[in-house]
């Protein structure tokens, strides 16, 4: 129990910790509620401070002194919000894969890309710590901390995970860079259910190598399931090996589809 002082009338009232925890979260955002928040913070109590963590009135260093206590609980909800993560320091760095901690290691890949000065981050961060958390996020056992690095659109693709586990993980294929797509790649594509090769279908045209691009033409061309031909043909970014052979579909609506691109190409 902790007491409120109403100077007014100079009489004492005790708070319970559930109308402390109440008034941090009626606190005002910004600088409205600062003077209040930084009052309810000094008490010390975990569940009374991690109300106010996100409501943008505290500076870089009352974020480094709040996860200088070490509590877990705090170090979490810090990491929630990516203007902490872009403020990282290669000491907190350290000490986040040194805990290994489950929660603040997805946090962190969440918003990975704060990790580097492209994204407004990194001033306070080395890129060798950066990078080396990002290596421990990267190959760490759990799967559910690697998948956030697969699963956010910014993660550097030094740091994507391999397109194997895409495949066999079933992440969102939208965030992997089929730019580098190789012809070895295109291999592992063969035998991958109709819906994973439609998704390939799609992104055929980003495919910067010709080989590359070209195996996964004949290899989509070719499949035996029309879901997978007729994604191709809808792609009016495929090059146009793709509706040459298309064209000769023995679905009607693909070959029409196909006939169709090849006209306007």
């Amino acid at each position: 129990m902790v007491t409120l002082r109403f100077t007014e009338n100079g009489k004492d009232f005790p708070i319970p910790c559930s109308l402390l925890k109440s008034m941090a979260q009626a606190c005002p955002d910004g600088q409205a509620g600062r003077d209040l928040g930084k009052a309810l913070i000094a008490l010390g109590i975990p569940s009374i401070t991690g109300e106010l963590l996100q409501k943008g009135f505290l500076t870089a260093e009352d974020r480094d002194a709040i996860w200088a206590t070490g509590d877990t609980y705090l170090r979490r909800k810090l990491l929630k919000g990516h203007d902490f993560i872009a403020d990282l320091t290669d000491a907190q760095a350290r000490e986040i894969v040194e805990e290994d901690d489950v929660e603040m290691l997805e946090s962190v890949g969440k918003w990975c890309e704060y990790l580097y000065p492209v994204f407004g981050g990194a001033d306070r961060i080395s890129g060798a710590a950066a990078d080396n958390l990002m290596e421990h996020i990267r190959n760490h056992a759990n799967a559910s901390v690697r998948a956030t690095l697969a699963k956010n659109i910014y993660t550097p693709q030094r740091f994507k995970p391999p397109l194997t586990e895409y495949i066999r993980n079933g992440y969102d294929m939208w965030t992997y860079p089929f730019a580098e797509l190789s012809v070895e790649d295109v291999a592992l594509y063969k035998g991958q259910p109709w819906e994973v090769l439609q998704d390939l279908a799609g992104r055929v045209g980003d495919i910067e190598d010709v080989e590359a691009r070209k195996a996964v033409v004949t290899l989509l061309a070719h499949h035996p399931d029309p879901a997978v031909r007729l994604a191709l043909a809808n792609n009016g970014n495929a090059p146009r090996l793709a509706f040459e052979l298309l064209a000769a579909d023995a679905d009607p609506e693909i070959a029409a589809l196909a006939a169709e691109k090849l006209e306007k190409a």
